[in-house]
């Protein structure tokens, strides 16, 4: 692949060598392009703002043609949605038991300290 990439640089060299107004000419009009004043600017902002206009619009409007709510709208509207969640976190229907003896004697709990997997630059 670097040779095929190499051969077209060689081409293009090649014919850079004999045509340098050419290619001079065309690497001049990247940086050529449609020259920016006052009239050309307020066209293309007009259009421009007409079009962010168009598409706020479309997206403030949901599908059956009403303005929708934002989510902050929503709860100042419909104070029920304050106790939504909470109907589901009471809606448990077991009741988790606890085995609490199972913390009391972490004091004799065997834990394996691997200082040497820690790294030796820290000082704590």
């Amino acid at each position: 692949m670097t040779d095929y990439k190499e051969e077209q640089n060689n081409e293009v060299e090649a014919l850079e060598s004999i045509y340098p107004d050419e290619f001079q000419r065309e690497y001049d009009k990247v940086f050529e392009g449609t020259r920016v004043t006052v009239e050309t600017f307020m066209t293309w902002k007009a259009k421009f703002d007409a079009e962010m206009a168009a598409l706020k619009s479309s997206t403030d409007i949901s599908i059956d043609g009403k303005k929708r709510l934002t989510g902050k709208e929503l709860f100042l509207a419909d104070k029920t949605l304050n106790e939504s969640d909470l109907s589901f976190l009471g809606e448990g229907d077991t009741a988790v038991a606890v085995d609490e003896t199972l913390f009391e004697n972490l004091d004799d709990l065997e834990l394996d300290d691997d200082d040497e997997d820690d790294d030796p630059d820290y000082k704590p």
